[in-house]
């Protein structure tokens, strides 16, 4: 086999064929969802912006530890991808990525790729009580659900109508929501289906879901930006989206948080934390 490209080797999915930056232009291009490329910008540009007054208010200091850099000898502090200067004008000129012609998925209004780790305790409560830890929160479900791989972005609706439906709540009972940046498309594609009864039908309703799940308020989505500012860097992101909701019902001393994300392949993944 000739020599290929591990990105687009990595992140194209055998089951379709199609690298996962052409299942979000599926979405965008879906005239039910009605996504425009207008609209996908200032989702990014709102992403770039909560980073960037989180950083400034000191938001992630909690959650965020320097690490040592020794190609570089210094410590890197903070993410480094948000950009303080975007605008509609800025964005407007970045050309599409996966279909040159007519599409509109950009490196702008797209997920970075970035390198990153993190880790959290996970235990039985009686644990964390006997060695005298503190708890900073409790899973209280989850769920995944397959879709068609060639849509894979919109498989978190799934999943979550499943885990509110698990849990025997409903969206109206979540303050704070995590969706993943993968795309710009994918979180506004999602956002529409759940606050629509005939997109739901349409979409969902062969897996017996056919009624709407409710509006995601946005100042409660992503509040502090998400992967198209802070980088999505690949088996990392779920858990740092639970992490950020989890310090995030702290600030607000609210319950209970939503965090999801699509995956490659046709996956959902969502949990409820509390």
């Amino acid at each position: 086999y000739p020599p290929g490209v591990g990105l687009l080797m990595g992140l194209t999915d055998p089951m379709c064929d199609l690298i996962m930056g052409q299942t979000a232009e599926n979405i965008a291009k879906d005239p039910s969802l009605g996504i425009t490329r207008q609209e996908q910008d200032a989702f990014a540009i709102r992403s770039h912006r909560n980073a960037a007054q989180a950083w400034k208010n000191g938001v992630f200091a909690d959650e965020v530890v320097p690490m040592y850099v020794p190609e570089q000898s210094a410590y890197v502090e903070r993410d480094n991808g948000i950009r303080e200067d975007v605008s509609q004008e800025t964005f407007r000129d970045v050309k599409p990525a996966f279909d040159k012609r007519h599409g509109s998925v950009t490196p702008a209004n797209a997920s970075q790729i970035t390198d990153a780790a993190a880790a959290m305790l996970l235990m039985e409560e009686s644990k964390a009580q006997a060695l005298g830890l503190p708890i900073l929160g409790y899973v209280k479900d989850y769920a995944d659900f397959g879709y068609e791989p060639a849509w894979m972005g919109l498989a978190p609706v799934g999943a979550i109508a499943k885990v509110l439906s698990k849990a025997r709540l409903t969206l109206k009972d979540v303050a704070v929501y995590e969706i993943n940046e993968a795309f710009a498309a994918v979180v506004l594609g999602i956002s529409r289906i759940l606050d629509s009864s005939s997109l739901m039908e349409r979409k969902f309703g062969r897996y017996g879901w056919t009624e709407r799940l409710g509006e995601i308020p946005p100042d409660d989505l992503n509040p502090h930006g998400g992967a198209i500012a802070l980088g999505h860097p690949v088996g990392v992101s779920g858990l740092r989206l639970a992490m950020t909701s989890l310090f995030e019902l702290k600030r607000r001393n609210a319950e209970r948080a939503m965090i999801s994300a699509c995956v490659g392949g046709g996956q959902g993944v969502a949990m409820i934390l509390e």
